[in-house]
C-alpha cells in the first residue's frame, strides 16, 4: 500500500536482508535500490491485479503469483516469502511481461528445441 511504500522502517522489516528482484525489464535490483526507489516515489501508478495464488512451499517458504495490468501492459509476477523471527519477509520477486494475449502451443514453442528442458 502507499503508506507502507513511504515508511522506511516498515520497508526495512518487509524486505529480507538478501532480497533481490528481477524487474519486467530484466534488470536485477538489490534490496537497497528497491527501498530507495519506493521511498522516492511521489505517486504510485494504479495497477489492477488478478489471478492471485498463494502456495506454502514449506513451513518457512511461501510463493505468491499474480498477474498485473497497468493500462495495456500485462505482466506476471512471482514472489518468494520467508517466514522467520521478524515474520514474513520478501526474499525474491520477479516480473515478466506478457507479450500478447494468446499463449503459445507449449511453453517451449518459441524456443529452439535444444533450449527447452521442461517438455522434452
Amino acid at each position: 500500500t502507499s503508506p507502507t511504500r513511504a515508511n522506511a522502517a516498515r520497508l526495512e522489516l518487509l524486505f529480507h536482508p538478501e532480497f533481490t528482484e528481477v524487474g519486467r525489464s530484466g534488470h536485477l535490483w538489490t534490496r537497497k535500490q528497491i527501498i530507495a526507489g519506493l521511498l522516492s516515489e511521489d505517486e504510485w501508478p494504479k495497477v489492477a491485479t488478478e489471478d492471485w495464488n498463494v502456495q506454502e512451499v514449506s513451513h518457512q517458504v511461501v510463493m505468491v503469483t499474480y498477474q498485473a495490468r497497468q493500462g495495456l501492459r500485462v505482466s506476471r509476477h512471482v514472489s518468494i516469502w520467508i517466514r522467520g523471527k521478524a515474520g514474513l519477509q520478501l526474499r525474491y520477486h520477479q516480473a515478466t511481461i506478457v507479450p500478447d494475449a494468446s499463449p503459445p502451443a507449449s511453453p517451449c514453442s518459441r524456443l529452439p528445441s535444444a533450449s527447452c528442458c521442461c517438455w522434452g
